[in-house]
């Protein structure tokens, strides 16, 4: 059978490549439809994809090529992923997929919600779905509608493009900007139209002229307009003239909304009402005066128009040129009416012209219609098709009448029989007439209640049994509670009771009485009287307060006045107030101005009422800050309140100082949008902050907490760039007042005023040098000094302000300044220089200042030129300015030596010199930065030996020359240097393995136990890592003297420790030793040698007989590396080794080999190797990695039949860890062999007894490729917990092949463990989890599984009521 596959992205969804590539959606579907079909069996005719098209729209191009398709029968299914793709009409749904496909003998198929025309049991579902979908279709397009409406009103342009003469404001979403280019064609055509021209005058001067027209000009400065299909789509023309000079939108009026849609099933427009316009004055610059105008307006007035007023011609929009096909345009001559083509006159050979009369053209219609009648209309049946459609909506209203005149007229009969009753007991009525007459109003009252009860039952028959009442049938409820509200609130309410009081109908049906009450627009008193008889049931309460009340302005307003709660103080009855935030501000401060200051928490409840709200009134922001005033912490999160800045710019500089204080102490971010502030409200910013900043940054242990590179303070600096924008914006707007500002700021007592007024010296003009002269000369050198700025040096600003106006200095000023510059001493210059002699390291202590700010002043007037090229040539040299920059902490404390800048300027002779000279050691390498935390250069062995392991990487030969020049006895930081450099790979390779091991050999030829640290680290650094290298006998009998004499480590001295392990017992100090300690990392680099050279085991053993005797544990743990390797070749001795150090030391079950060691010896030493695994297994939760492996052991041996620790193990609780080594040795056994029944009876003995299952366990199996134990996952639905329970959510989710008996009572379970627990919080899971139950009723294979599942979605409804109702208007269900 062949397919089509059709595909469909909605309009909405924009979210795709640019060109013609297919969006991710489209490409998602056609991967899921080819494999669907290729499942099926089916071959695919072809793929019909339409991308960026609503499922409304009818004109979608593919859609109607997989029509016509169809109709020829060229393939015999139509596969979509849901029916919506297809078509969200009800009316195509009926037309195609119940009418023509079936007639074509075409099936239609929907993967997603099951759709399948060969299945005559699924129809109403499909049905109902379609009438869903084209609900969905609906309810969009009027929010779409009230958004942009609200836009509208507020004076934003809605639109793709900007009017013609103007742009949008790419700093401002909805605003306008005047394109000057088009702006001045404009101009000219309102002048010329005054001047006494006609539009298509206009039009054709403007063609003559090559002028391009809006649709041209547009697609030419690169918007998206199509390219022109016809010979004049380039052309101005009558219509564009006109229409311009009717726009509002050129005086600064936005005028929006003159055209609206005919419904939302179609694109099509028709013109609005002038009422219904939205028309805002002022939103934007004019381009035409107001005179100029007036002036065009009453000109166009006067012209007289072809047809009557307010009518528009029969041809309007209809009759088209022959020539051109533009639309003809009426005119009138001698009181007749004629209809011509408008481009004729528009330009040169833009058109020949048609032309006919009105008259003629109505007569040349008429005919044709009379003709086309006669031949192809059947009168009779369309008079029968009218009477047919006429009488069906004449039955669904008699039905709806007949349900509500049943209900009056039976009260009417009953208060009839009272009123005879009366009657009688008054003595007005005889007892015989009574009879008579209260007879027939009996039998009436029994008539009439038969024929109620009839309907009653009616409705009743319209639901399903109770174990069948699936969640398919809710839309047909939720359309019945609409009509019976159209019938009558009575007769709604009547229903609405026996409804909810029925055992017989399950909860979620239920809730669709609630739905349906939240439509009403004004509740009366019986509805509210429903409400609170319910309101009280813990099983609807939630339910009335989120789908009769949230949203639904009339029934807010009864919630306290109807006695709900006792007031608006109540948590939930201000959450409800929040939707009339946005529609009755007014309502919401009237409610809760009673109820500020009550408590802490209702202050907090009502600002969240306001809270991201764009469009707060003065009063209510007024209302908000009057409880900030009272608790500033509640105004920490700024981005709660940037609104304001739109809204009330005072008031929200206002708020930024009520919380600065707030802000400051607990270092919180502002909001982006209030530095917008510095351009709304620049003075109020500098009037009400800078005294805050100021009085906060004042001394110097507070001034380092505004530093700009300082990260937990960004908050507070957001102030400060807040001030700075203000000064910068002010600049241009009030330069007086700017100066003033620096005036009054000369005598500085914060850091920060430093870095406003450098930063706005900046901007000031040339005429203002003498200003900065002044500020400069106030505070020496403290004003020169910016120290909390981002720039990386203290004077960059200065300087600039020395460069920009030091020309304009008098020369006595110039002078004055030069000589205070140069003869400036810091006041501890003396002690740095003793510091720097006495310490024999070198760094500069004077010219930091001079050498920043000398080259800046003007170089024509300058008297300091050789002062100057010193400092440079010190500055080349590496010792710039150290003193005066801030930076960063890691680069303050750098220590280097002195040649680093200069190794390739050393000679090898040079490099000799320097490594064979006498040099003294200097104190521990942090003292430099411990006395002064700058740059420091340190001449000492160690740091000239990292300068050459630096530098000779990349010249390795060259290295190797001067090595072997060397002597034997040199400092061992160089020969440690030189040996690392060598253990690279790429220099090893290129110097060649004799060179290497002669130079390794020449250094350590005089090898001892004291040998150097670096020394004896670096030769075996080298081994390590060329172990497969030839080396020398003498080279392995040096590390055989450094594994077994050397004295590092020392016994119970440790390199590596920890605070945490103060007695260094744990399994971390064992291993970070070993590496870090001479014996053991030889015995590392031995290992490597073994792995690599098997048959010279027998040359180590006595060494590594040595070693296991080691006192120091960490060398004992390193040695075991080397038995691993000898167990391939003596696995004897290899085991009686690994004994030895396990009775010495158990931590080392820690190393990785130790599984297979003690499963050796277990048969040889069981009580002994169960004891430490035993102590292993029970250690601290610290000591994770040795619980972890002491379990993989003992699961391995219990596996294997050990009784001992089958009894040990089988009788406890686990922890966590321990639990995480069984199961995942059980697992790996049972990859290995699936019906291993010991491994799995662990497993299951396990996951009942650990105190909680690990989480990365249950994910870990939960993504392994099925089929899955069953009765694991029994275990884990039963006794996951938290983030576990995610991965079995997904899981189900997505091992639904796996479906079986087994399978599905897992889910079960596991939803009904869920439902058990109503206040379990499902986190970001929980809308997944909501698809459960509709899993568990889809796949549920029988009658007893199909109740079983619905009464667990019924359950997980009541648990969950809002976010499943969510979840079925989301799937359509």
């Amino acid at each position: 059978m062949k397919a089509a596959l059709y595909c469909r992205l909605s309009e909405e969804d924009r979210n795709k490549p640019a060109g013609t590539c297919d969006s991710g959606s489209i490409q998602n579907q056609k991967t899921m439809l080819l494999q669907y079909a290729m499942e099926q069996g089916w071959d695919v005719f072809d793929i019909y994809s339409d991308d960026d098209y609503a499922g409304a729209d009818r004109r979608r191009p593919q859609f109607n090529r997989l029509l016509r398709d169809a109709q020829q029968h060229e393939f015999d299914i139509v596969l979509c992923k849901t029916q919506s793709r297809f078509t969200r009409e009800l009316e195509l749904v009926e037309k195609y997929i119940h009418g023509l496909f079936p007639a074509w003998g075409i099936r239609f198929v929907s993967i997603v919600d099951n759709a399948d025309t060969a299945s005559k049991g699924n129809k109403k579902s499909r049905q109902i779905n379609g009438l869903v979908n084209e609900w969905y279709l609906e309810d969009m397009s009027d929010n779409i509608r009230s958004v942009l409406d609200s836009r509208r009103e507020n004076g934003f342009h809605i639109g793709a493009f900007a009017l013609y003469g103007y742009q949008k404001d790419p700093k401002q979403k909805g605003r306008l900007v005047i394109d000057e280019e088009a702006a001045a064609v404009v101009r000219e055509v309102f002048t010329l139209f005054s001047q006494g021209y006609g539009k298509t005058a206009i039009a054709r001067l403007l063609n003559d002229r090559g002028i391009p027209n809006p649709t041209e000009y547009k697609r030419r400065h690169g918007l998206r307009y199509r390219q022109p299909t016809k010979k004049n789509s380039t052309l101005w023309k009558y219509s564009a003239i006109a229409d311009m000079l009717e726009n509002e939108i050129y005086i600064g009026n936005m005028v929006q909304g003159k055209y609206g849609s005919v419904s939302y099933k179609t694109k099509q427009n028709r013109p609005r009402p002038r009422e219904q316009w939205y028309r805002v004055e002022g939103t934007h610059e004019p381009i035409i005066e107001r005179a100029l105008w007036e002036k065009v307006q009453a000109l166009r007035e006067q012209r007289v128009r072809p047809f009557a007023e307010g009518t528009v011609g029969l041809f309007s929009q209809k009759a088209r040129c022959m020539y051109c096909g533009y639309a003809m345009r009426s005119s009138k001559s001698r009181g007749k009416h004629y209809l011509k083509c408008p481009n004729r006159h528009v330009a040169k050979d833009a058109c020949v012209g048609s032309f006919i009369s009105v008259a003629r053209l109505e007569e040349i219609v008429a005919a044709e219609l009379n003709r086309m009648n006669a031949e192809y209309l059947d009168q009779d049946e369309l008079a029968r098709r009218l009477e047919y459609s006429g009488n069906l909506e004449q039955k669904k209203t008699r039905l709806a009448a007949d349900v509500t005149a049943c209900e009056k007229k039976l009260e009417e009969c009953r208060r009839g029989l009272r009123g005879l009753y009366l009657d009688k007991v008054k003595g007005n009525l005889s007892e015989g007439d009574y009879a008579e007459l209260s007879k027939d109003l009996s039998a009436e009252c029994d008539r009439l209640e038969r024929s109620a009860a009839e309907g009653r039952k009616k409705v009743e028959e319209l639901l399903p049994s109770y174990n069948a009442q699936g969640p398919e049938y809710r839309v047909r409820l939720q359309m019945l509670w609409q009509v019976l509200l159209r019938a009558g609130t009575t007769l709604f309410l009547d229903r609405a009771e026996s409804f909810l009081a029925s055992k017989n109908i399950r909860y979620y049906y239920k809730c669709t009485v609630w739905e349906a009450l939240g439509q009403i627009d004004v509740p009366g008193e019986k509805i509210i009287a429903l409400i609170r008889a319910h309101w009280n049931e813990d099983a609807w309460r939630e339910t009335i307060l989120h789908r009769v009340f949230w949203g639904h302005s009339a029934f807010i307003r009864q919630y306290v006045a109807a006695g709900f709660v006792a007031s608006w103080t109540d948590p939930t009855a201000l959450w409800l107030l929040r939707p009339l935030v946005t529609s009755d501000q007014a309502f919401v401060r009237e409610a809760v101005l009673p109820c500020i200051g009550k408590t802490p928490e209702n202050d907090q409840n009502i600002l969240r009422l306001f809270w991201m709200h764009k469009n707060l009134e003065r009063q209510t922001v007024e209302l908000c800050l009057q409880i900030l005033k009272t608790q500033p912490t509640l105004g920490l999160n700024t981005s709660e309140y940037e609104s304001w800045v739109e809204t009330c710019p005072d008031k929200a500089v206002e708020y930024l100082a009520l919380v600065f204080g707030q802000t400051l102490s607990h270092q919180e971010y502002i909001a982006p949008k209030f530095m917008e502030l510095s351009q709304k409200r620049p003075k109020g910013v500098l009037e009400t902050l800078c005294p805050l900043v100021i009085e906060a940054s004042k001394g110097e242990e507070v001034w380092m907490q505004w530093r700009a590179y300082n990260r937990h303070y960004d908050g507070v600096r957001c102030y400060v760039k807040l001030i700075q924008d203000s000064l910068q914006q002010l600049v241009q707007q009030d330069l007086p007042y700017v100066e003033n500002f620096v005036v009054n700021h000369l005598h500085t007592v914060s850091w920060l005023e430093h870095e406003w007024i450098l930063k706005t010296l900046l901007l000031l003009p040339e005429r203002d040098a003498t200003l900065a002269y002044q500020w400069l000369m106030e505070q020496f050198p403290e004003h020169f000094l910016d120290t909390t700025s981002p720039e990386e040096r203290m004077m960059t600003y200065a300087a600039e302000v020395l460069k920009k106006f030091s020309p304009f200095w008098s020369d006595a000023q110039f002078d004055q300044m030069e000589q205070r510059v140069v003869s400036y001493h810091s006041p501890d210059m003396l002690e740095n220089a003793r510091d720097r002699f006495s310490l024999k390291a070198y760094w500069p202590y004077w010219g930091s200042l001079q050498e920043a700010l000398l080259p800046a002043m003007d170089p024509a007037r300058s008297k300091s030129k050789a002062l100057q090229a010193v400092l440079q040539r010190r500055k080349e040299q590496g010792f710039g300015d150290v003193w005066y920059k801030k930076g960063g902490l890691i680069e303050s404390y750098t220590v280097r030596s002195s040649i680093a800048d200069h190794t390739e300027k050393l000679s090898d002779a040079a490099w000799i010199r320097l490594i064979t000279s006498d040099m003294p050691h200097l104190s521990p390498r942090d003292t430099i930065q411990q006395h002064f935390r700058r740059l420091g250069l340190e001449s000492s062995p160690r740091e000239f030996a990292q300068t050459l392991e630096c530098f000779f990487v990349t010249e390795p030969l060259r290295l190797a020359g001067i090595a072997e020049k060397l002597p034997e006895q040199i400092d061992a930081h160089y020969s440690a240097a030189i040996l690392n450099v060598f253990a690279k790979k790429e220099v090893f390779d290129a110097v060649g393995f004799e060179t290497v091991e002669a130079i390794a050999e020449k250094f350590t030829r005089c090898m001892t136990a004291e040998m150097e640290y670096e020394l004896a680290s670096g030769f075996c650094g080298l081994l390590i890592n060329h172990p497969d290298a030839p080396w020398s006998a003498e080279s392995y009998q040096r590390l055989r003297f450094l594994a077994v004499a050397h004295k590092n480590p020392q016994e119970n001295m440790y390199n590596i420790t920890s605070g945490n392990d103060p007695q260094n017992k744990s399994c971390q100090c064992l291993r970070d030793n070993v590496l870090n300690s001479i014996r053991g990392y030889a015995f590392r680099t031995i290992a490597e040698t073994l792995w690599k050279y098997p048959e010279k085991v027998e040359d180590w053993k006595t060494v590594l007989e040595h070693g296991l005797q080691d006192p120091h544990p960490s060398v004992r743990y390193a040695v075991i590396d080397a038995l691993a390797a000898v167990s391939r070749v003596d696995k004897p001795f290899a085991c009686e080794g690994y004994w030895e150090v396990l009775q010495q030391d158990p931590r080392c079950i820690l190393h990785y080999t130790s599984g297979w060691f003690i499963m050796q010896l277990y048969p040889v030493h069981p009580e002994e190797c169960r004891a430490c695994l035993i102590w292993a297994f029970e250690q601290s939760e610290t000591e994770q990695d040795l619980v972890r492996n002491a379990a993989h052991i003992l699961a391995e041996l219990c596996i294997k039949g050990d009784l001992d620790v089958h009894a040990y193990l089988f009788q406890r609780q686990y922890m966590p860890e321990q639990a995480y080594g069984i199961l995942d040795q059980c697992f790996d056994d049972l990859n290995q062999e699936p019906k291993n029944t010991a491994a799995k009876r662990l497993l299951l003995y396990t996951l009942q007894n650990c105190q909680e299952i690990p989480q990365h366990i249950v994910w870990q199996y939960c993504r392994e490729p099925g089929p899955h134990d069953p009765d694991v996952l029994r275990l884990f639905v039963e006794r996951c917990a938290n983030r576990a329970e995610y991965a079995l959510i997904h899981f189900f989710l997505e091992s639904r092949k796996e479906n079986s008996p087994a399978w599905w009572e897992n889910l079960y379970i596991f939803c009904a463990r869920a439902c058990e627990d109503a206040t379990k919080g499902y986190g970001l899971a929980v809308d997944d989890f909501c698809k459960l139950p509709f899993l568990l009723l889809e796949t549920a294979a029988t009658v007893q599984q199909r109740e079983k599942a619905l009464d667990v979605f019924d359950e997980t409804f009541r648990s969950n009521v809002i976010r499943m109702e969510n979840f079925l208007r989301e799937t359509n269900r």
